[in-house]
């Protein structure tokens, strides 16, 4: 993939995992009935999928889905100073941020939760998808990537000292010593622009509340 900003593809990614997790909360759903089929032991289906290797390729998947959907849209720029996604460090952050651990986790929980509402303990699936520790992951390995690139940039002059530009756009490496914490709050506030408005992807959610509904109405058509 060719250099884009990372900020862009920031939005991009944060976009699709957003979609993977709804797409993980929907088959839940819309499976339903088969898991309580397949087993009545939410434990045992915690194993059947762990065991299928889902979650060791989900990541790389997300990421591969991410640079298609930003290059499709437009989103790839020629600035001299651009990062690419590719970049062994930036991938492997982003991969470890939203790892297979963390996507079962997340998927586990839904099994649990969907499982408490076929046996009628709840209402309604009770499971949240919580996408902000690896958020907050990201922003972390980020600081560190990009105290590492500065140091290797050329000693900046006069007229680039001068220049209003933030730590992402900079081209050399400016004589004094640059504020980590400064730079995590200006990724926080890139990624609480473009990343996600929300960390969270709720069973009550329009979409999903929908397949719930479905669900529901074909259980009463049976009976």
């Amino acid at each position: 993939m060719e250099a884009m900003d990372l900020k862009k593809f920031f939005r991009w990614f944060g976009l699709t995992v957003v979609g993977y997790a709804l797409i993980m909360a929907l088959f839940l759903l819309a499976n339903a009935s088969v898991f309580s089929l397949v087993t009545s032991n939410p434990d045992k289906m915690k194993t059947i999928i762990a065991g299928s290797g889902a979650y060791d390729n989900l990541p790389e998947a997300i990421f591969s889905s991410a640079e298609e959907a930003a290059t499709q849209k437009g989103q790839v720029d020629q600035v001299k100073n651009e990062i690419s996604p590719n970049d062994p460090d930036v991938k492997k952050a982003i991969l470890e941020s939203f790892s297979p651990a963390f996507l079962q986790k997340s998927f586990e929980s839904g099994i649990d939760g969907t499982y408490s509402w076929l046996n009628g303990e709840s209402a309604q699936p009770t499971f949240v998808i919580d996408l902000s520790q690896p958020k907050e992951q990201l922003v972390n390995k980020m600081v560190d990537y990009r105290l590492k690139t500065v140091e290797t940039l050329p000693p900046c002059n006069i007229k680039q000292l001068n220049a209003d530009t933030d730590v992402f756009d900079l081209n050399c490496k400016p004589p004094y010593t640059i504020d980590a914490a400064k730079i995590k709050q200006q990724i926080k506030d890139e990624m609480a622009k473009n990343f996600l408005k929300t960390f969270k992807i709720h069973p009550t959610q329009k979409n999903i509340r929908f397949v719930i509904s479905t669900y529901e109405k074909g259980i009463k058509n049976a009976k």
